[in-house]
């Protein structure tokens, strides 16, 4: 436990975790301004824990990535256009599925980062 607690505290030190944190901030920031709070941060924070704890599950990755989309829908980017039908409407909903994608993305590469440190140890 006190080596895990050094190595953590080292982390802290490092240049890549000041980048690391300044990004935590910036996708905070933008998770509340379309309107998360704290639950909807743990429920995140879950759907990540899922993943990281069944490294290799392709079921439960598939699983996440379904949540994930669910759970983005709740939260349009422009709720008051979001019933629109117009042309703008359109080009906002292409908008959401493409922030989907990106989240989508970053789930990827948290596996594929996991599975590198699983297969690393």
């Amino acid at each position: 436990m006190i080596a895990a607690k050094a190595v953590a505290f080292g982390e802290c030190l490092t240049d890549s975790f000041d980048e690391y944190k300044k990004q935590v901030i910036l996708y905070a920031a933008a998770m509340t301004s379309r309107g998360m709070n704290e639950d909807d941060m743990r429920h995140i924070a879950r759907l990540i824990d899922r993943v990281v704890s069944n490294v290799g599950n392709e079921d439960i990755y598939k699983a996440v990535k379904d949540d994930v989309k669910h759970f983005c829908r709740q939260f349009p980017l422009y709720p008051s256009l979001n019933n629109s039908t117009d042309e703008l409407g359109k080009r906002l909903g292409e908008t959401i599925d493409s922030a989907i994608d990106t989240v989508e993305n970053v789930i990827e590469s948290v596996v594929d980062e996991v599975k590198g440190a699983v297969k690393g140890s």
